[in-house]
């Protein structure tokens, strides 16, 4: 490592687990999955937008770097994890919350499917 700081995450277990791992999901119908899978989305964007308060963005949104909990069919709250350095950018000030969300939701839809385990 030399004598240059090194930037360090350090990441805590959160609860949940990945959606497509939830009972309430997998005997949901197609509709209700869809819906699940929004509401999950909005959430983990959320939690984007807080991660920009410290000034990075986490740039891998997508179903397996994401742990939700669910109660009636509705995902109470997702958290993001997994936060690997090559997926973890520098935002600078002032960027605005909706222009984040909207990045963020467009990119989670793209990529969310992406993941499966085997």
């Amino acid at each position: 490592m030399g004598d240059k700081p090194q930037a360090v995450i350090v990441m805590i277990k959160q609860p949940g687990e990945i959606l497509d791992d939830n009972a309430e999901y997998k005997a949901a119908s197609k509709q209700e999955k869809e819906e699940m899978k929004k509401q999950a989305i909005n959430l983990m964007c959320e939690e984007a937008w807080e991660d920009i308060k410290l000034g990075m963005y986490h740039f891998d949104n997508q179903a397996g770097n994401t742990v939700v909990v669910v109660k009636g069919k509705k995902v109470e709250s997702a958290k993001i994890v997994d936060y690997g350095g090559d997926y973890v950018f520098h935002v600078r000030e002032g960027v605005k919350k909706e222009v984040v969300i909207a990045f963020c939701q467009k990119e989670a839809a793209q990529f969310w499917d992406e993941f499966r385990e085997p």
